[in-house]
This record gives structure tokens, C-alpha cells and sequence, in this order.
């Protein structure tokens, strides 16, 4: 009766009465037929089963995506109103959405939407994509103005690039008009995705009226006052705080200070990371406005990007850390100082010791054998005066190294210092300067007095005699 286009509704509602009859003869092939030639009032008939014995997820749920390809909006309609809600329809009514999309059926995509089981951001917003690519400019309008609707994308996937790369100049426009969608997102490729294209000028000039996309051009050409008169409309925000981290790295320091006064610019920024490109670049006027900002905080990471300053002897941007008062050198059991004394600048060792929080005295103990290790006499001479470290620690321990590598000048600075053992461990100072051959270090320690030569059966005379040291 329904393929030959006869009335079956009376007929199959008769039918129907009958308990013992089954409907899903042949794979439910009335129903599916029904679908198939857009008979809805013969679906109706079949739903409306008193015994419940049609199901519209029958076949996974082919009535549905029928409809959704087909635009068969009152087929739709009736198995969304299915009284009986025999089944959880949600991920099925998202798939139809997607088919509704792909195809072009603005009627059954918005019946979908307006049940508000169908999810338009599933799949990385695939209905909203599909609906680009082919050019559907009313289903584009209709998901926009859904609320749950992604029109961004996912990060690095730009929906707006998209829209560029098929030159829809109105699809374009509805996304770029959009304040959920960033246009300047992976790199302001829709931006550059139209100006590498012939055909695309109008559509570059559409990007270009947009103020952040204006904004991200100025900087990106270093057009500082075309940029100042933007920065105001632009989203600071975009692609991922990009302006903000771009004004830092080019230093201008009064576009950096305007651009903190803007409310927007929060929340989302690293002001930490802000910190770190501008220490590590030298920019020493940024640092100083990031710290009086007090928004970036200079003691994470214990205090990190001090220790980078100092490595990079950076001094006056770690005078700035410095003064701010949250950063201690004394973190992380003083390895700022530590470090420094191995291989910074002396006046960033100067700097450092000059701080008036001081350090404990085993800071000053490990940073006088550092500096001994790399051979710095500077420091060494530095650390010794007012007596801030004691060369005495750890059995002499500093004296011991610098005898051994050789460091002569140091074990001279030490042995001024009185407090200097240098019979420690059974004259060890001696036997090592001794067997590796460094007379000027003997001669020192053996004028000195307290070393004693005959140590372990004089083994500072025989290691020399039994390498051919003539000392």
C-alpha cells in the first residue's frame, strides 16, 4: 500500500489493533519504507502503536538520520514527540544534526536545536564546520545564534580560516562579527590565509575593518602608533594573550603600560611567563613595570627567573628583583648565591653578599668551595673578607680542592686567613698539592708551618719521589 501510493493509514491502523500482528516484519520494512518515501502520516500511524511495538531507534535509528538527509521535518517532528520515549535519543539527534547540516535543511536543524538534545559543539563543532565547507550560510546564521555553539574551534583549528580558505565573504562576516570567536587565533591565519589568496581581497579588507585583527597587524609591522590607537578596541586577549607577550619582547615600555591599564587583558595571562621573556631578553624597563604591577609574581618556581637574571649576569635586572622585596636570594638553600660565585661577574657576587637579609653561614660556607672549585680567586678573596666564610668548614674542605686543582693563588688567600686548617685530615692539603705535582702549593703550605710532612709515614715525599716530582 505505501509503495504504490495507495491510502494505507486506515488499512495499517486496523491492522495495528490486531496484538498478534508484527510490524517488523521484513526488518521493520513498512516503517523504513514509510521514512523512505515520506509517507508521515504513515509513520505517525505506526508510532502511535498502542502496544509500543515500533521503536524510532529501530535499524540505529535509521528513520532519523533519514529525515535529518532528507529534510523530512515532519517525520522529524513526530519521532522527537514519540510519547513513549522508548530510547535515549541524544547521540543519535547529534549525528542528525551533523546530516541536517551537511546537507543543507535549515528547517530540520532547527527543530533539533530547539529540542535541545542534539549537541552543536560535539566533534569539535562538526555541525557548525560541515555547514562552512558547503557554503550554508542560513545554517551558519541559525548555529551562531545558538548559545552553546562553538564558532571558535579547537586551538590551532580556526572555523574562520575555514570560512577564508572557501572565500564565503557572508559566512566571513557572521564569524568574524561574532565576540565568541577570536580572528586573529592560531596566528592570525585567517588574516594571512587572505592576503595569499587572489580572490580573497574583499575578505582580507573585511578582516582588516575588525580591531583586533587591525591591532595584530600594526604589531606585527611595528607600527607602534597605529597600534596605540587600537589598542583600546582590541581584544587584548587574543590568540592567546599574543599582543601582550609581543609588546614585551619588542620592549615598549608605554604600549606594555597602557595595555596592563585595560580590564580586559585578565584573566588568563602568565604574568610569570610575561617576566621571563623580558628577563631573559635584557629588557630591564619591562621588568620594572611587571614587578609594579604586582600582578607578575617573581618568587615562583622558588624564585627561578633570579637565578636566570644572575646567570645571564643581569645585574641591573637583579638589582629590580632585589629591591622588590618578594624575592629572596636565600631560596632553595641559597643556590643564587652559590651559582654566582661559580660562575657570574664579581660585581654580581658583590651585589648579592651586599643584600640585607644576609645568608646563613653555611651558604657562605658552600659558596666559598664553589668559587675554590672554578678557580676564582676573586670571589674566594670576596667571601673571605669580614670573615663571611669560614675556610675552616668541613676540615678545611676549601683548602683541600684548591691544593689538589691546583688553584695556587686561592690556597694562598686561604692560608692568610687564619682560621684555615691546613693539617686538616692528616695534612690531606699537602699530599694532594704533593702528588699531582704542584710545588708552588707545597712551598706554601711548608712555609705555612702547620702542615705536617710526615703525615701517613710521609706519604707527601713519596708520592712526589715515586711520580718524579722534584720539589
Amino acid at each position: 500500500a505505501i509503495i504504490g501510493g495507495e491510502e494505507p493509514t486506515q488499512f495499517m491502523a486496523n491492522v495495528l489493533k490486531d496484538k498478534s500482528f508484527n510490524p517488523h516484519v521484513n526488518n521493520d520494512f513498512a516503517y523504513h519504507q514509510a521514512v523512505e518515501f515520506d509517507r508521515a502520516d504513515v509513520v505517525k500511524v505506526l508510532l502511535d502503536d498502542e502496544f509500543k511495538r515500533t521503536d524510532p531507534l529501530v535499524d540505529n535509528c535509521f528513520a532519523l538520520r533519514e529525515a535529518a538527509r532528507n529534510g523530512n521535518a515532519e517525520i522529524m517532528r513526530l519521532i522527537l514527540a514519540d510519547k513513549h520515549k522508548r530510547a535515549d535519543l541524544d547521540a543519535k539527534l547529534t549525528e542528525a544534526l551533523m546530516d541536517a547540516c551537511k546537507n543543507g535543511h535549515v528547517e530540520i536543524a532547527e527543530i533539533l536545536l530547539k529540542d535541545g538534545r542534539a549537541d552543536p559543539q560535539a566533534k569539535g563543532s562538526e555541525s557548525l564546520r560541515v555547514a562552512i565547507e558547503r557554503g550554508h550560510t542560513a545554517i551558519v546564521k541559525l548555529l551562531l545564534d545558538d548559545k552553546r555553539a562553538n564558532p571558535q574551534g579547537e586551538i590551532g583549528d580556526s572555523l574562520l580560516s575555514v570560512a577564508v580558505a572557501k572565500n564565503s565573504y557572508e559566512i566571513v562576516s557572521l564569524l568574524v562579527n561574532d565576540p565568541r570567536v577570536d580572528p586573529t587565533l592560531t596566528g592570525n591565519s585567517p588574516y594571512l590565509l587572505a592576503i595569499e589568496s587572489k580572490n580573497s581581497s574583499d575578505i582580507a579588507q573585511l578582516l582588516l575593518a575588525n580591531p583586533t585583527v587591525a591591532f595584530r597587524v600594526a604589531l606585527d609591522k611595528g607600527d607602534i602608533v597605529k597600534a596605540k590607537e587600537l589598542l583600546q578596541q582590541a581584544n587584548p586577549r587574543a590568540d592567546q594573550h599574543y599582543a601582550f607577550y609581543k609588546i614585551i619582547k619588542m620592549g615598549h615600555a608605554d604600549l606594555l603600560q597602557d595595555l596592563l591599564k585595560n580590564k580586559r587583558l585578565d584573566p588568563g595571562v602568565n604574568y610569570y611567563k610575561a617576566l621571563k621573556i623580558a628577563v631573559e631578553m635584557g629588557k630591564e624597563d619591562i621588568v620594572k613595570i611587571l614587578l609594579q604591577d604586582k600582578r607578575a609574581d617573581p618568587t615562583e618556581n622558588e624564585c627561578a627567573l633570579l637565578r636566570n637574571a644572575v646567570s645571564m649576569n643581569r645585574t641591573d635586572i637583579v638589582e629590580l628583583f632585589l629591591r622588590d622585596g618578594r624575592t629572596s636570594p636565600q631560596v632553595s638553600n641559597s643556590l643564587v648565591l652559590r651559582y654566582a660565585c661559580a660562575n657570574s661577574h664579581i660585581h654580581m657576587v658583590r651585589l648579592l653578599l651586599e643584600d640585607p637579609r644576609g645568608y646563613p653561614q653555611e651558604a657562605y660556607n658552600k659558596s666559598l668551595q664553589f668559587a675554590v672549585n672554578m678557580g676564582r680567586a676573586d670571589v674566594v678573596k670576596l667571601l673571605l673578607e669580614a670573615g663571611r666564610a669560614d675556610p675552616s668548614a668541613n676540615n678545611s674542605e676549601s683548602l683541600r680542592i684548591a691544593a689538589k686543582k691546583g688553584h695556587e693563588e686561592i690556597v694562598k688567600l686561604l692560608l692568610e686567613d687564619k682560621r684555615a686548617e691546613p693539617q686538616a685530615e692528616s695534612s690531606e692539603a699537602l699530599r694532594e698539592a704533593s702528588a699531582n705535582g704542584h710545588a708552588g702549593i707545597v712551598k706554601l703550605l711548608l712555609n705555612d708551618q702547620r702542615a705536617d710532612p710526615s703525615a701517613k709515614a710521609s706519604e707527601a715525599l713519596r708520592m712526589a719521589a715515586k711520580k718524579g716530582y722534584r720539589m
